[in-house]
């Protein structure tokens, strides 16, 4: 069964050092964009994993195509995508040696999740752990010295402060929330498929059958 006791969630978390993001954004107005600076912050690598904008850099960090081309051990797998699409996600992340699979607020795939279990992954489904940090009040984590981690993290000036209290880094869970549903709402406004080098499809077609997932990026 995936974890949603407390305890497991924040061990898990707790534990974790390098989180790959599969569907991570350059775009500020999507979800995965704001949740990944946020856990950067907490001192988290986040290794963004996104065909559509391979080679490009996301908050310092290069972007794959798959997962299957990281060199380094995966501890959660943290899944933007549509539920649907999730299991070929969760597949890709058990091939790779991955710890632990999140599936995004609205993502549910049971039979993914099962699989992964079989696997011997952890799995976490409809959740965000950036929401899950500030909820269960999860110290920052040491050990990682990168583009935005908390190991760099220092007195911000007035004005930095402000930005990320904007951004809703120290927000409170409940608000935090409300923040990524909302960007999340926006940009399944103008979803566009994610596949192997299509850039975002914007014909009125796929706007009408666009998913409405909380979490969907493409």
């Amino acid at each position: 069964m995936p974890l949603t006791a407390d305890d497991d969630i924040r061990a898990l978390l707790e534990d974790a050092r390098t989180i790959a993001m599969v569907g991570a954004s350059d775009r500020p107005d999507r979800p995965s964009y704001g949740v990944m600076a946020t856990l950067q912050k907490h001192g988290y690598r986040v290794i963004p994993v996104n065909p559509a904008i391979t080679g490009e850099h996301v908050h310092g960090e290069f972007v794959f195509r798959e997962l299957a081309q990281l060199g380094d051990p995966i501890d959660i797998v943290d899944i933007f995508r549509r539920s649907e699409a999730a299991g070929e996600v969760v597949d890709q992340a058990i091939a790779a040696g991955a710890k632990a699979v999140w599936m995004q607020l609205g993502v549910v795939n049971e039979a993914a999740a099962a699989r992964a279990e079989a696997a011997g992954l952890k799995v976490v489904m409809d959740r965000c752990p950036a929401i899950e940090l500030r909820r269960l009040n999860i110290a920052p984590v040491a050990g990682y010295g990168g583009a935005g981690s908390a190991d760099q993290a220092g007195p911000g000036t007035e004005e930095e402060d402000q930005r990320r209290r904007e951004e809703g880094h120290g927000a409170d869970p409940e608000a935090f929330g409300h923040r990524i549903r909302s960007l999340a709402g926006a940009a399944a406004g103008d979803h566009a498929k994610w596949t192997a080098g299509e850039e975002a499809a914007t014909s009125t077609a796929v706007k009408k059958n666009a998913p409405t997932s909380e979490t969907t990026e493409f």
